[in-house]
């Protein structure tokens, strides 16, 4: 079976994008909401759109790549739900599809995988362009929380996360090599090998506990955090 996120070029991708939305037309369809109105917002690790339910009642469907298995996504929705629980800070959360799963797989076209869906409650703020003082402090308290909560957090048996370290990095650097010459020349990609030595001597020589090893939020940028006024969400 072909994986749900091939694509090399341009026309692949726009192939990708089409495929994409019949997915995300079909994966609606699995939820109790009466929606009006789908918008593709970007193709990264997922591809995610945003519909519209009501002015005021939005949701943020996600098309998840091979990249995650369907247990390391349900332990982040259940994670999140945690948060939303446990902490003063407003983050999205998953919604269960009709017959009551959080993720859901979707027919697509003969010979793709099928990818894994997952519908979560939209999160209402705005970018900001230029962080102000308060809404830096503010974000900064918000990150420390999020590290508190994660520190002290007792996952189930059956949780699961993708791990970051050795192999991982190790992996993406491969990837990396089959397109350097589309932006680096080759003294520049000697450069860039250069430092994932460096990377991967510093990580082996870690040892593996509390204050090395843990969750981490790994996607955390200004791009990542909405705000309302001054209050930040992620």
């Amino acid at each position: 079976m072909i994986s749900f996120f091939q694509f090399d070029t341009n026309e692949e991708k726009h192939v990708l994008l089409a495929r994409a939305r019949n997915v995300a037309l079909n994966a609606i369809q699995k939820y109790d909401i009466a929606w009006e109105k789908i918008q593709f917002i970007q193709l990264s690790d997922t591809i995610t759109y945003m519909i519209e339910a009501t002015p005021q009642e939005r949701y943020l469907p996600r098309i998840h790549s091979d990249r995650c298995s369907r247990d390391e996504i349900a332990s982040e929705l259940a994670f999140l739900q945690m948060l939303h629980h446990s902490m003063e800070l407003t983050v999205p959360t998953g919604v269960a599809s009709k017959d009551g799963s959080y993720v859901i797989e979707v027919e697509t076209e003969t010979g793709y995988c099928r990818p894994d869906v997952t519908l979560m409650r939209w999160v209402e703020g705005e970018h900001a362009m230029a962080l102000t003082d308060s809404q830096a402090y503010r974000t900064g308290t918000m990150m420390a929380r999020l590290h508190e909560e994660a520190a002290h957090y007792v996952p189930s048996s059956d949780f699961t996360r993708p791990a970051w370290g050795i192999d991982s990095f190790r992996k993406g650097f491969k990837k990396l090599e089959r397109y350097y010459p589309r932006f680096l020349a080759e003294q520049g990609w000697d450069l860039y090998q250069a430092a994932a030595d460096k990377v991967i001597a510093q990580v082996a020589g870690m040892e593996r506990n509390a204050d090395t090893y843990g969750l981490i939020h790994a996607d955390l940028h200004t791009g990542n955090v909405v705000y309302t006024g001054e209050e930040p969400s992620d």
